[in-house]
């Protein structure tokens, strides 16, 4: 373990009112870190009882895997960026330190439509049609699969119908996802898709037939 001693700013003191400086009971004489692997916390010396006082700091959950940010290639200097936070896709162009805005009108949500008023839930993996050039975004908390098509500037559903769960098939209605996390694309016109229950699942962009390869 390690114990760390924290100088005080100054000698703690508070002025009664006949002018005289005094320590009242609560007031810190010493401060002291303690740290041993994932466990810390403070230990403050105490004028009257309790003499020690032993302060735990708040512990912050792990980050979901991935982070806020996932990215996705474009050239050596731009990527597209999938912002979880803001519900966002940007462009970004690392020379020049810019950024453009793609999709997502930054609000919470599950609609289709332009570009720029459609909305995102959490949008993470993408991956891109190198023949359509058509981008597709695994929006997770919408449970879905989207097609961005930069050239008419609208963004479809193209797998999934928004309720979590794992059902196949070529009817995109009766089609379900579990927080699909990754999203790739597969010579010549396939999707293939990871779900957060374990499962992978392949996606035919031309039948739109919907099939599972594995379940772990």
């Amino acid at each position: 373990p390690t114990w760390k001693q924290l100088p005080l700013p100054q000698r703690i003191s508070a002025v009664a009112p006949t002018g005289e400086r005094r320590r009242l009971p609560n007031m810190p004489l010493a401060i002291a870190w303690y740290e041993k692997g994932s466990d810390t916390f403070l230990v403050l010396g105490l004028v009257l009882a309790p003499a020690l006082l032993k302060v735990i700091p708040p512990k912050h959950p792990e980050p979901d895997i991935g982070g806020r940010f996932n990215t996705l290639p474009v050239d050596a200097h731009r990527f597209l960026l999938a912002d979880e936070g803001s519900h966002q896709i940007w462009l970004v162009n690392a020379a020049s330190r810019a950024r453009a805005y793609i999709a997502g009108c930054g609000k919470r949500g599950f609609v289709d439509g332009p570009l720029e008023t459609c909305r995102f839930h959490s949008p993470c993996s993408m991956t891109l049609d190198p023949r359509s050039h058509h981008v597709y975004v695994a929006d997770r908390g919408n449970h879905v699969i989207r097609k961005l098509d930069l050239l008419s500037g609208l963004a479809t559903t193209v797998v999934g119908n928004g309720c979590r769960g794992n059902s196949d098939g070529s009817e995109r209605r009766l089609q379900a996802l579990d927080s699909p996390f990754e999203v790739s694309f597969a010579a010549p016109h396939h999707l293939v898709i990871s779900c957060a229950d374990n499962s992978v699942r392949s996606f035919d962009l031309q039948s739109g037939e919907l099939r599972t390869l594995r379940v772990g």
